[in-house]
């Protein structure tokens, strides 16, 4: 009973994984935007992003992708405030949600290092 006391629906079982596993590969990774160089950074994200693939799969087929579109969200904003605004914060976030989605959406069809050489260039252009 304690466990339905905490959680409201499955979406919030999901969110809270999310949120835990999310803040474990930023704290144990060592991942940087400000301090990791572009294709190093995208090549951590989406190899940690990879690594959950079925994950990711199975939330994008479910209709609950979007609570990795928070995560974005929630790591650019906690991560970067008084670094960049949120403007910024959010730019970023949701453009490089938007490049993962595609990305899950082809089928993984680069590798993590394709993808962030080709993250990187668009960004340094």
């Amino acid at each position: 009973m304690s466990f339905y006391r905490n959680f409201e629906s499955k979406e919030d079982i999901l969110k809270k994984w999310i949120i835990g596993v999310t803040d474990d590969f930023v704290s144990f990774s060592g991942i940087s935007y400000k301090n990791d160089s572009l294709q190093e950074y995208f090549v951590k994200l989406f190899t940690h992003m990879l690594n959950y693939r079925a994950v990711c799969d199975s939330l994008y087929h479910a209709g609950l992708v979007h609570l990795v579109k928070s995560e974005f969200d929630r790591v650019f904003l906690a991560v970067y405030r008084g670094e960049y605004d949120d403007y910024k914060s959010f730019f970023l976030a949701g453009g490089i949600y938007n490049v993962f989605l595609l990305w899950l959406i082809n089928g993984y069809k680069e590798e993590p290092k394709q993808l962030a050489n080709r993250l990187a260039g668009i960004l340094e252009k």
